[in-house]
C-alpha cells in the first residue's frame, strides 16, 4: 500500500497553515516499503526512540512549535518495533480517549500538544517509538517524553527523555551493572528504506574495545534490550557500550536506562559517536 503523505492528509480534511487544527488518525498498520520510489514522506524533524503502554505503563509525548513566527504542519506517527504504524489507545490534549496511530495538523507558534498513550493494567504491553515529521521547511520543535509506571505491587515511578532532534550515526552509553543494577537501551534505525547493521562494542575503562557483536535492524525498526543479554559477561561490571552504524549514511536514534535492584528506572543519556 502506498504511504499517504501528510500533505495529502491535510488537504483531505481542509487544514492549512492559516487554519490551525490537530487531528487523530486511526490508520491500520501498513508495511514499510523498501525503495525510495515507492513512498512519499515529509521531512523528518525528530523522534522519540521509545514508547511503552500497558500493564501500568503510560507514555506521554509533549511537542512544542518553538518557531516564534511560523505555524508548523506536522505529523507524529506511532511505530511498532517492526517499523509499521502502531494503533494505540491515546488522549490528545487530555481530551476523550480514542484509538489512533498518527497525530497530525498545524501547530501555531508556541503551541504545545500533549499525547498520552496508556492501556488497561491487565492488558498486554505495546512497545514502539514515535516519528515526528513536517512539511514546513523551517519548522522548529522541542519536546520530551515522560514514561510512568504505577501498579499495586510497586511504588509509582517515572522518568523523562528529551525529544531527539538530531539523528546520528553512533552513540555511547556509560554502563554500571554493579550492585544488582541493569543497563538497557532503546535503538532505532531511522532509514525508511534500508536495513542497517550496527556494531555494538563494550568499551573498557581504559578506552580499549572488548566484546563486540553486530546488531541488524530492518527499516524503521526499533529494539529495546538489556546490555547483558548481548554480553552476559558485563552483568556485574562498569564499562561503556558503543553503538556504531556500519555505513556512514545510516541514521539512528536512541538512549539508555538504568534499572536498579528495586526496579526503579532512570534515564541514561547517550553521547553521540560517529565517523
Amino acid at each position: 500500500m502506498k504511504s499517504i503523505s501528510v500533505i495529502a492528509i491535510l488537504i483531505a480534511v481542509g487544514i492549512s497553515a492559516a487554519q490551525p487544527a490537530i487531528q487523530v488518525g486511526g490508520f491500520a498498520p501498513e508495511p514499510v516499503t523498501d525503495t525510495p520510489e515507492k513512498t512519499e514522506l515529509p521531512v523528518r524533524i525528530a523522534c522519540f526512540p521509545h514508547l511503552i503502554a500497558g500493564k501500568g505503563w503510560t507514555t506521554s509525548f509533549y511537542v512544542t512549535n518553538v518557531d516564534a513566527g511560523q505555524p508548523a504542519i506536522f505529523q507524529l506517527r506511532m511505530m511498532d518495533p517492526d517499523g509499521r504504524g502502531l494503533l494505540v489507545p491515546l488522549q490528545l490534549n487530555f481530551g476523550e480517549p480514542t484509538i489512533g496511530s498518527v497525530i497530525y495538523g498545524t501547530l501555531r507558534p508556541g503551541e504545545t500538544i500533549v499525547v498520552e498513550i496508556a492501556g488497561p493494567a491487565a492488558s498486554g504491553v505495546a512497545y514502539g517509538w514515535a516519528e515526528l515529521t513536517s512539511v514546513s521547511t523551517f519548522a522548529g520543535f522541542a519536546g520530551y517524553a515522560t514514561y510512568r509506571n504505577q501498579t499495586p505491587e510497586q511504588a509509582e515511578q517515572s522518568y523523562t527523555v528529551p525529544l531527539e532532534a538530531k539523528p546520528r550515526t553512533g552513540m555511547m552509553l556509560m554502563m554500571d551493572n554493579r550492585a544488582g543494577s541493569t543497563t538497557g537501551a532503546a535503538v532505532v534505525n531511522l532509514s525508511p528504506y534500508y536495513a542497517a547493521d550496527f556494531y555494538v562494542r563494550v568499551v573498557n575503562q581504559d578506552g580499549t574495545h572488548g566484546l563486540n557483536r553486530v546488531l541488524r535492524l530492518a527499516p524503521r525498526a526499533q529494539i529495546t534490550l538489556a546490555i547483558h543479554d548481548l554480553f552476559p559477561e558485563v552483568k556485574d561490571c562498569l564499562a561503556g557500550v558503543e553503538f556504531e552504524a556500519r555505513d556512514s549514511w545510516t541514521q539512528m536514534a536512541g538512549f539508555g536506562v538504568r534499572v536498579g535492584p528495586d526496579g526503579q528506572v532512570k534515564y541514561l543519556p547517550a553521547f553521540s559517536r560517529g565517523k
